[in-house]
């Protein structure tokens, strides 16, 4: 799905579940990356595109490291935005890999090993 304000496109795999590795490598196998937040605009976007009832409970994000001031993605973009369920930076109790909760968008850190549904993010029109 192409996102008309930006110039990204993102696949959501709702089908399978996987690690938060495995799902990085398989979007990596796609030419794109876990996905990347950096503004709300982009947060309301991603909400849209799992507007139909999903299996999952939660989506994984590219981002395994704690957020302070600021959030730096896996795929190298940076920003101030963060959308955190607890509004408390840094590292979860449940692990250290974000996911992004379907049920209100917020974000909150997981266990990387547990399996979810995750959004490919690349850069260009176009499918993935």
């Amino acid at each position: 799905m192409d996102n008309p304000s930006n110039d990204f496109c993102y696949l959501l795999n709702y089908k399978s579940r996987k690690t938060w590795q495995e799902a990085r490598d398989d979007c990596l196998g796609l030419g794109g990356d876990l996905l990347s937040i950096t503004n709300s605009y982009e947060q309301n976007f991603i909400q849209g595109l799992y507007a139909l009832p999903l299996t999952s409970p939660s989506l994984w994000l590219g981002s395994h490291a704690n957020i302070t001031d600021g959030i730096e993605w896996i795929d190298g973009s940076t920003s101030t935005y963060k959308n955190l369920k607890t509004g408390i930076a840094g590292e979860g109790p449940g692990g250290s890999c974000l996911s992004l909760l379907t049920a209100d968008g917020r974000w909150e850190f997981a266990d990387c090993k547990k399996e979810s549904s995750y959004i490919c993010k690349r850069r260009g029109k176009g499918m993935i």
